[in-house]
């Protein structure tokens, strides 16, 4: 069966961290291993605190994993919003990295890779990342445009190395089940202290959802919030198809809880829509995003 741990958390400490994966047993990372870390940094602004991983929770899974190992890489690749390195320069990542003495990597520059194809598209997925030991993956609880939500699985696309990612989407349920299989170990804490809902991943509105979510099985932690959000995972292609892959299960019988009960944290998040409701408020959003430079969890660690 497998574990997934609920903490309610207004602030991702590193003590809040330390005792959610203690109660999950998920953090087994050991002396020396090789651990390449992806967070959610999918955009350059970062209104409300709702579109990248909180630097907060950052900072206390590397502070965590310092303790543990010095083989660590903080990772992203380039989207079709601009270059890795843009976008963390823009929001003051690099200086915490730098602080905590760990390298970042832009993926889209490795020229050790694996080529892949799912269909029709090919796609690099590169070695750093398949010959960790372990990857841990930062996502946002937030919902998207097109694959209602995104969680661990989607932000694992980050992986991926090409820039054209939007052109793999006729693909995307198969590719997220092919770089989540290639990784040897994972490690997931999904960032729920502001969620996203509506029109995400950039044009939602903000959730103060103080949720943090973690567990070692990839399907099994999607599924969960799945459920905290008010979705029914099955009802979503991308997690059913990873989860008919073997990387965990969508019954929330067979998922042993720790920590918080769900119904502690639930919230019904208001689901991606183009309804004139709904277009009204994407549009004030997009709105902020564009005002918007530097929030105060990104300017306190940049």
């Amino acid at each position: 069966m497998d574990t997934v741990g609920i903490r309610k958390a207004s602030y991702p400490s590193k003590e809040a961290i330390d005792s959610l994966l203690d109660i999950t047993e998920a953090g087994s990372i050991r002396h020396g291993e090789s651990v390449i870390v992806k967070p959610n940094i999918c955009y350059d602004r970062n209104p409300n605190d709702m579109i990248v991983t909180d630097f907060r929770l950052i900072e206390a899974v590397l502070e965590w994993l310092k303790e543990r190992t010095n083989e660590i890489v903080v990772v992203e690749s380039d989207n079709r919003s601009g270059s890795a390195e843009r976008r963390t320069a823009s929001l003051g990542l690099p200086a915490l990295l730098r602080r905590l003495n760990v390298p970042f990597r832009n993926l889209t520059l490795e020229r050790d890779f694996v080529t892949k194809n799912v269909g029709n598209v090919t796609f690099h997925f590169p070695k750093l990342v398949t010959e960790a030991d372990c990857v841990v993956n930062l996502p946002k609880l937030k919902t998207s445009a097109g694959t209602t939500v995104t969680l661990s699985l989607k932000n694992s696309f980050g992986l991926v190395m090409d820039r054209n990612k939007p052109s793999m989407h006729k693909s995307l349920d198969r590719i997220l089940l092919e770089v989540n299989k290639a990784i040897r170990r994972h490690l997931v804490l999904v960032d729920g202290i502001v969620g996203m809902e509506g029109n995400g991943p950039l044009y939602g509105e903000p959730v103060q959802a103080k949720v943090i979510v973690a567990g070692s099985r990839p399907v099994t932690v999607d599924a969960t919030c799945c459920h905290i959000m008010g979705f029914d995972p099955s009802q979503i292609n991308h997690i059913r198809t990873c989860s008919e892959g073997g990387l965990g299960t969508l019954d929330l019988e067979e998922i042993r809880i720790v920590g918080e009960d769900i119904l502690a944290v639930a919230r019904r998040f208001i689901p991606p829509s183009f309804g004139p409701t709904s277009l009204a408020r994407t549009v004030r959003s997009a709105a902020r995003l564009y005002l918007t430079r530097r929030t105060s969890s990104q300017i306190m660690s940049g």
